[in-house]
């Protein structure tokens, strides 16, 4: 399905996480938007940090688990994209 810039506009998302999508993966790709952005975050410990909170609650509720944000950071990074912020699960 093709999405334009105007679209995703009107429907109220961000101009520069739309900015940030084409400039990650092209603008013939902004029909997968919705489906990829994940948000804006100042970095990418934030972003792996509030993904991790939302998806695997229960790991977090025990108090004496540590977990190494820097080597997690990393791993989770291979599956998603950055651009001034903004963070898209990858397309492929």
């Amino acid at each position: 399905m093709y999405v334009t810039k105007d679209e995703l506009l009107e429907e109220g998302y961000d101009e520069g996480a739309i900015d940030a999508f084409i400039e990650l993966f092209g603008e013939d790709e902004l029909g997968k938007f919705v489906n990829v952005y994940q948000g804006r975050y100042d970095n990418d410990e934030e972003f792996a940090r509030e993904l991790l909170e939302r998806t695997e609650q229960s790991v977090f509720s025990f108090p004496y688990i540590q977990i190494d944000w820097e080597a997690t950071t990393a791993e989770v990074m291979n599956d998603y994209s950055e651009a001034n912020g903004y963070y898209f699960k990858d397309l492929y």
